[in-house]
């Protein structure tokens, strides 16, 4: 994945996480996708499991570019912001 032009490489989980935002419009609800993730790797995954992948994945981001561009909104899920 590029942010303006620094490259990021990202763990089979996030390169999902990311293409299902892509595919939503750069929207994600936490609900949609942790069903999502079910019926596509047939394993059972906590929630809570999902919003501490998406957190390190956020701050992966942050460190590496400096910009926060996953953002969580609450009672809804996460939302990319274009810089």
């Amino acid at each position: 994945m590029y942010v303006k032009n620094i490259k990021i490489r990202l763990t089979p989980f996030e390169n999902i996480f990311v293409s299902y935002m892509l595919e939503n419009d750069g929207e994600c609800n936490l609900i949609s996708f942790h069903n999502f993730l079910l019926n596509l790797t047939n394993r059972k995954t906590k929630r809570r499991s999902l919003v501490v992948y998406i957190g390190r994945l956020r701050k992966k981001i942050i460190y590496a570019t400096g910009y926060n561009i996953i953002k969580s909104r609450y009672k809804f899920g996460y939302y990319i912001d274009c810089i």
